[in-house]
């Protein structure tokens, strides 16, 4: 897919002598060799992110919850309680939080690449680099979530079937758009692009490889869902340090490696430069 031609930042590129594993075991292997790295990116990355998660858990997750769960469930308020947090853990881990997301998506991407990275520094350029475009996105995931989560309700309280084709219409679409960062932090993070480019050609993304992309977000969300319901507030704490290895890094993973491969290929499909001027 070669749509991002014209917007490829420069970069160091990828190392001739980086892993030749794919898929799966080149990442156990990258897991393996930056795990403490990884630890610190996730423990920073989480401490960053702490005033979204508050917006996430007390302003967000309630909306889902409402929309979600049949409100017998939730009578008890230490049930609220533990439904907002599950719901406020799911937003965090697909929608990200804004900067602090586009730095994690880039220092992932580095190892992804087998690039050196510094977690902290480099990881803060990118912060104010992309601060605009990452803030702007956040505001447009609240705005979405919020909408979403209310028209779901709404249609929830008809059992005609145009609500209920409405309903799971919805669903399904907020979901794809949720899943779609996985792409638009790295895209953002990558290339050049303008703002609705960037979520454009997410959602293409999205789209061309949504197998794979639902298969990890379902790992992500069981991984949440069961640390979070054995462990309880020591479940989230590892969640933040240790879990997003698992359940938010292959989502970076992959993505990071569907881009390499558009970037091979549209380096390949471009014509060789040879150094020659055309004559007037």
């Amino acid at each position: 897919m070669g749509i991002f031609n014209r917007y490829l930042k420069e970069g160091p590129g990828v190392e001739k002598d980086a892993p030749k594993k794919k898929g799966i075991f080149l990442f156990a292997e990258l897991v393996k060799r930056k795990f403490f790295l990884m630890l610190k990116a996730n423990a920073l990355y989480s401490l960053v992110s702490i005033p979204f998660l508050a917006i996430a858990l007390f302003v967000l997750a309630p909306v889902m919850r409402t929309a979600f769960i049949p409100s017998a469930l939730t009578v008890d308020p230490w049930m609220q309680i533990l439904f907002d947090v599950f719901f406020a853990g799911i937003i965090f881990t697909f929608f990200g939080s804004g900067p602090a997301s586009a730095s994690y998506a880039f220092v992932t991407r580095s190892f992804t690449r087998s690039e050196h990275v510094w977690v902290a520094s480099d990881g803060f350029d990118i912060f104010k680099e992309n601060f605009k475009s990452a803030i702007l996105l956040i505001i447009i995931d609240i705005v979405v979530v919020y909408l979403a989560m209310n028209a779901i309700y709404f249609y929830a309280m008809n059992t005609d079937a145009l609500s209920v084709f409405l309903r799971i219409f919805i669903t399904i679409m907020f979901s794809l758009y949720a899943i779609s960062h996985m792409f638009i932090y790295q895209i953002m993070v990558t290339y050049e692009c303008k703002f609705l480019e960037v979520i454009k050609y997410a959602l293409i993304m999205t789209f061309a490889k949504l197998p794979v992309s639902i298969l990890l977000s379902a790992i992500a969300c069981v991984v949440w869902t069961l640390l979070l319901y054995y462990l309880g507030v020591i479940g989230i704490i590892l969640y933040l340090i240790i879990g997003l290895i698992i359940a938010r890094y292959p989502l970076e993973f992959y993505a990071a490696r569907v881009i390499e491969k558009n970037i091979a290929k549209t380096q390949a499909d471009m014509p060789e430069d040879t150094g020659e001027e055309d004559e007037e």
